[in-house]
């Protein structure tokens, strides 16, 4: 056999299956539709293969004449293909060579024509004919695409299965598979093949125990940068703050709190400090956290406005759980919102970013400068207003989380309106029943939306642990008991232990408001004439009955 796609074999070496093959091929189908094309390789890696196993493969099968693009089946010569680098196929796609892979003395190339997965001939209807001076590649198995036009383009994440790199990740590794040294041989690693990062003039290639491996994001007040422990070589998310912004003591002092409160704060549902302090060497703060690979729930809800009301649900019952750790340990976060609610490989919600946090209690410095901290779309009518804070605040923007999922909107911002315009609905409007954007959400989730966004603080639920209640309550299939109810004893904080109250305290079917009659007035004004009218004749019946009953027992 002398052709072959990447994906072919990928699926014989084991890489990846059939089914996850096709999903890639579909996924490369619609990048190439909407002109923002991608190659089989980048997607691989972007799948968790690692470029040590994909460029073994690509190295196993250099020696094939022609290479074949998974998104349509065209093949294009090994010889054509010179160097590491992504080729532009005719119908758009990239496609990446084997051959540049390939080492001084290459073993024999597998023969994939007497294995039972390429033992199939299957003509595909269309297919272009082959190059001129290429081999015919009709004799190797290529699923036909499944056109997908009419439906809506989805995110990477949900087109698979298998745990995905971020962007950085992956562009990282593909650097690596590219890079070469000499005779073909694989270039070296990125950790230590990386051009220095540049920030603020200065080359960061490593910041305390961190190496720097690319950046993440970018604020106004530092960068996170992509880093590896360099002595247990988990990954890190490395928060710096910029040197001019370190000048500020304001600034400074909000870095700090965070690092502090951070280390204060260990749980499941809270994202985890590796370390954090002040490299002397640089002159830099920095801050340490897990690394968590699967995106926000803000890059969610932006492919996916919409969320299952479940998952939803699971979502939010995680955020309030780290919520729950969060006020025992005194900590109001008071910037919660979907772009720091990430997800780890097991698709759990960790909240992170205690950049806005402070102690409960400690509002003077608020109430001293008239500051209000928060984000404008999730900010408590008690936070806009420069009050004094409790852990409700987190609770009514945990809400609008839930509401924004639910419903695919943004709460107070269907109209595109200005963020000023926007706090002061949040001081002046109640939230709308979210039934009526989604009619499809349940009672239940309606009701545990309507207790944590209340804009009256004394009408929320008292606490994050009432709340987290009430969530584990609708999950398992019952009613909540509302935010008048306090948390009962075995409300546990733990999300993945599930409540079950003793019979007597189980929660009873409660009617939906819609169902509820109104209660009938209870004046005796205008009625009670009739009323005494109505007595009167039934007291004149009964003598009248009684009067012949006496009749006829007297003849």
């Amino acid at each position: 056999m002398t052709s072959a796609s990447l994906g072919q074999l990928a699926v014989h070496a084991g890489l990846i299956s059939r089914d996850q093959c096709q999903k890639l091929r579909r996924y490369q189908g619609q990048r190439t539709r909407q002109e923002r094309p991608i190659s089989f390789a980048r997607m691989l890696l972007a799948a968790g293969v690692s470029s040590r196993k994909l460029r073994r493969l690509m190295r196993k099968n250099a020696e094939l004449e022609v290479v074949l693009c998974d998104s349509c089946g065209e093949g294009m010569s090994q010889a054509d293909m010179t160097s590491r680098q992504e080729y532009p196929c005719p119908c758009g796609a990239l496609v990446m060579p084997f051959r540049p892979f390939a080492r001084a003395k290459t073993k024999p190339p597998t023969n994939l024509a007497q294995t039972q997965d390429y033992n199939q001939v299957l003509p595909i209807p269309g297919r272009p004919g082959p190059k001129p001076g290429t081999d015919r590649y009709d004799d190797v198995l290529v699923a036909p695409l499944q056109e997908l036009e009419g439906e809506p383009t989805l995110h990477f994440r949900e087109v698979l299965d298998v745990p995905l790199r971020s962007e950085t990740e992956t562009l990282s590794a593909f650097r690596s598979l590219i890079a070469s040294e000499g005779s073909g041989e694989p270039g070296p690693a990125v950790s230590s093949g990386r051009a220095p990062v540049q920030v603020e003039g200065l080359d960061l290639d490593q910041i305390g125990p961190f190496a720097i491996e690319g950046v993440l994001g970018e604020g106004s007040v530092g960068k996170v940068y992509l880093g590896r422990h360099s002595e247990t070589g988990s990954q890190a998310a490395v928060k710096v703050l910029r040197p001019e912004t370190a000048e500020d003591e304001e600034y400074l002092k909000r870095f700090q709190r965070e690092a502090r409160a951070a280390a204060r704060l260990d749980h499941p549902n809270l994202v985890r400090m590796i370390e954090a302090g002040y490299d002397q060497a640089k002159e830099l703060h920095f801050i340490g956290m897990e690394y968590l690979s699967r995106g926000s729930l803000g890059e969610f809800l932006k492919h996916t406005p919409i969320v299952i009301e479940r998952r939803a649900l699971e979502i939010a019952r995680d955020v309030c759980s780290a919520l729950v750790a969060a006020s025992e340990a005194g900590i109001i976060h008071r910037d919660v919102k979907p772009h720091n609610v990430l997800f780890d490989r097991q698709g759990v919600a960790k909240l992170a970013d205690l950049g806005m946090a402070m102690e409960l209690g400690d509002e003077s410095r608020i109430t001293a400068t008239g500051v209000v901290v928060g984000t404008p779309l999730y900010i408590a009518p008690e936070q806009a207003s420069g009050k004094v804070l409790d852990g409700r605040a987190d609770l009514y923007a945990l809400g609008l989380c839930l509401y924004e999922m639910l419903s695919g909107k943004q709460p107070f911002a269907e109209d595109g309106a200005p963020p000023i315009e926007i706090i002061v609905r949040h001081l002046k409007e109640e939230l709308g029943d979210v039934r009526l954007t989604n009619p499809n959400v349940s009672d239940n989730a309606a009701q545990l939306v309507r207790g944590l966004c209340a804009r009256d603080v004394g009408e929320r639920y008292v606490n994050p642990a009432a709340a987290l209640r009430d969530f584990l309550l609708v999950l398992d299939g019952h009613p909540p008991l509302g935010p008048g109810d306090p948390a009962p004893a075995s409300a546990l904080t733990d999300p993945t232990v599930r409540v079950k109250l003793p019979a007597e305290q189980r929660p009873k079917a409660r009617p939906s408001e819609a169902k509820v009659a109104p209660r009938q007035p209870t004046s005796t004004g205008s009625k009670a004439p009739l009323t005494v009218l109505l007595v009167v004749g039934a007291l004149a019946l009964v003598a009248t009955v009684a009067g012949l009953v006496v009749l006829l027992g007297g003849k």
